[in-house]
């Protein structure tokens, strides 16, 4: 019979570690709506440092992220009844690995196809983009990271029990910022 030889590869970790955490929570107005009351959308980025916030980097990502939202119908025809925010959010390190650590514990599942996060912290950083009705928002969250996961999440009412119009979207880059696959 045939064998099966596996090779596993294991990249180099970026080690560096931010130092400027001045632009975190900063907010920047991606779109504001020309219809309706405006539904929002709350763009941020897990697992940027600070030089990828230097380098623009994390706003061209955020950018990207937004055009790709729209970039399909029924939704690009809705454009014009969104208002985006993009809040910058400075991890201590650069992608997401093991030892990392960055504002949203974004880490993929080795067992599904999901991403655990820290609910808390992204509804925090929402907030952060003043004036917005969490409760009728969405909270989209891009990880630097070329892993394929992702997960959506409606958050309930700890009190009713019952869902609230608020949802927390994760995905990651995947290729790069360009490609089809983000």
């Amino acid at each position: 019979g045939l064998d099966t030889a596996y090779v596993y590869q294991q990249g180099v970790v970026d080690t560096y570690e931010s130092s400027d955490f001045s632009a975190d929570g900063d907010v920047t107005v991606l779109q504001k709506s020309t219809q309706g009351n405006g539904i929002t959308l709350v763009l941020m980025g897990d697992g940027y440092a600070d030089r990828d916030i230097a380098d623009s980097t994390y706003f061209q990502t955020m950018y990207q992220a937004m055009e790709n939202l729209f970039s399909e119908e029924p939704v690009r025809s809705l454009r014009d009844y969104f208002d985006v925010y993009a809040v910058t959010a400075v991890s201590r390190n650069s992608g997401i690995a093991k030892d990392h650590s960055t504002v949203f514990s974004c880490i993929p599942s080795n067992t599904t196809s999901s991403i655990d996060f820290d609910q808390n912290q992204i509804v925090n950083y929402s907030k952060k983009a003043s004036g917005i009705e969490l409760d009728r928002a969405i909270s989209v969250v891009i990880v630097n990271s070329s892993a394929s996961n992702g997960v959506t999440a409606l958050l309930v009412d700890e009190s009713t029990k019952k869902p609230r119009q608020y949802a927390i979207s994760v995905c990651c880059t995947i290729d790069s910022i360009r490609s089809e696959t983000f």
